[in-house]
């Protein structure tokens, strides 16, 4: 049977239109709000002819007073009404109108100012704000778990978008701050892996979703916390501009294993840093090594003395060497014997 597509029912693959926010009239969408400049006056201008009116008016009252009574009465009324009118804008405040549910301007300039009273507004600051989220477990790239915490610093730009478009916009940032950090430590491993570099550099052709995720292992969240604050702060970005916010700085704060595999990776951390500081030790241990014994064959040529070389067979020679490596890796202090048998010709039975 050939299924008939029900007309009423919207096609999955045809966009649909967004649907109207709040404060947005007719044919207003959420995706065409955007910031423009409202109307208003100087408030000490209107605030002068309001009292040039108010002059005239107890003018007109001696000359006539049944005039002045007609024309004062809704004068008074008007008067009142207009007076409501008057608002301070701070610096770094702004003011978004809203005339009868409709959008209509968003006011910055501070200063006094005077706006037709149909339009009421609301008050939105753009000054710096910043916030420390809660230390949050989650798992890194590699399943550990661990806790984490940021502090994110960040100020509205577009005062409009973030009143209209979301319900609570200061809200909006913390929740999406915790969801982003929990994403970013999805992404990377806590530390630097070496079982998990060995496996990375064996991998040969991969695709790009591979690259990517191999890319991402390779920065950590503890040895990396630039490239980790970058990371975060876009992330962030592409989650805020759409609600008229901009983040200024990001990164983390807080950044430890989870109290009950704590003391494990603590342990693990030590044993790595012993190996890595024996490596070190072992490695130049044997350029040492090899630098005597070099230096013992080419001073027994420069003086054309071979006894202290030729007497030495491959059994001593690999003796000496054996005793240098233990007295420069060695931890403590070496005590020096010698051979009396060797040393006075006496051999033994």
């Amino acid at each position: 049977m050939t299924n008939i597509p029900n007309p009423t029912s919207p096609n999955p693959q045809t966009p649909v239109p967004p649907v109207s926010g709040n404060g947005s009239g007719p044919g207003q969408t959420n995706a065409d709000i955007h910031d423009h400049p409202a109307w208003a006056i100087n408030g000490f201008i209107m605030l002068g002819i309001f009292l040039i009116i108010a002059v005239l008016i107890l003018v007109l009252g001696r000359v006539s007073p049944m005039t002045a009574f007609l024309a004062g009465t809704p004068a008074v009324i008007i008067g009142v009404w207009a007076l409501t009118g008057f608002m301070v804008v701070g610096p770094n405040d702004a003011k978004v109108y809203n005339l009868f549910g409709r959008y209509n301007g968003t006011w910055t300039t501070p200063g006094f100012w005077w706006r037709v009273p149909f339009n009421t507004f609301r008050s939105v600051s753009r000054k710096l704000n910043n916030f420390e989220s809660p230390v949050l477990k989650v798992n890194d790239a590699l399943g550990t778990p661990i806790e984490v915490g940021t502090i994110v610093v960040w100020h509205v730009t577009e005062p409009a978008r973030a009143i209209l478009q979301i319900e609570d916009y200061q809200a909006f940032v913390r929740i999406q701050a915790e969801s982003a950090v929990r994403q970013l430590a999805a992404y990377h491993p806590y530390d630097v892996s070496h079982t998990l570099v060995g496996q990375l550099a064996s991998q040969g052709q991969l695709t790009a979703d591979e690259a990517e995720r191999q890319r991402r292992l390779r920065i950590t969240l503890r040895g990396d916390p630039e490239a980790i604050a970058q990371e975060l702060r876009r992330e962030l970005d592409q989650r805020l501009t759409q609600v008229g916010v901009t983040i200024d700085d990001a990164r983390i704060a807080h950044l430890a294993y989870a109290p009950e595999i704590a003391s494990a990776m603590l342990q693990r951390q030590q044993a790595q840093a012993i190996l890595d500081a024996r490596a070190i030790i072992v490695e130049g241990a044997v350029q040492l090594t090899k630098s005597a014994l070099a230096q013992l064959q080419r001073r027994g040529a420069e003086s054309g003395d071979q006894a202290i070389i030729v007497s030495m067979d491959e059994h001593e020679r690999a003796a000496l060497a054996s005793s240098l490596m233990v007295v420069l890796t060695g931890e403590r202090s070496i005590t020096p014997t010698m051979d009396v048998r060797r040393s006075t010709g006496i051999q033994g039975h």
